[in-house]
């Protein structure tokens, strides 16, 4: 029994220092993703972070709008989805729909001539500002 108390002792004290190694380098990794996530926060929402459907809200000035991230379901026509894109140029924000029985051109540019992108950071159609705030009404 002491010489498995004494091995015991030895191995712990052997791995230790290999375990704190692990333990701190994964414990710096988690707080770098963290703050990254952050930062990514801070920077200001985007459809690719959002789902569901819901409302910004402009908090410079107060601009409000109903938009949809991205949605999915199934009618009789098949497989639905609906997916969230704002102008770059002018600010729009604009929902695309695929398997409603239409042939919509989802390449087509904004009215404005401007590329309707949903990989950017949302900002107010209104003032520009990228102070806005995503409330979810629901998620499919």
């Amino acid at each position: 029994m002491v010489a498995f108390e004494l091995t015991l002792s030895l191995v712990c004290a052997l791995l230790w220092p290999a375990l704190a190694v692990i333990v701190l380098q994964e414990r710096s990794r988690q707080l770098k993703d963290q703050r990254q996530w952050e930062e990514r926060v801070r920077s200001g929402i985007e459809f690719t972070r959002m789902g569901g459907a819901g409302s910004i809200h402009c908090r410079d000035c107060s601009y409000e709008q109903e938009i949809v991230s991205f949605t999915h379901g199934y009618s009789d026509t098949g497989p639905t989805s609906e997916t969230g894109v704002q102008c770059l140029k002018c600010g729009k924000l604009t929902t695309l729909s695929e398997g409603h029985g239409t042939d919509d051109d989802t390449e087509a540019p904004c009215d404005c001539g401007g590329a309707l992108s949903r990989d950017h950071v949302l900002f107010c159609p209104r003032c520009r500002s990228k102070n806005l705030v995503y409330e979810m009404r629901y998620i499919t």
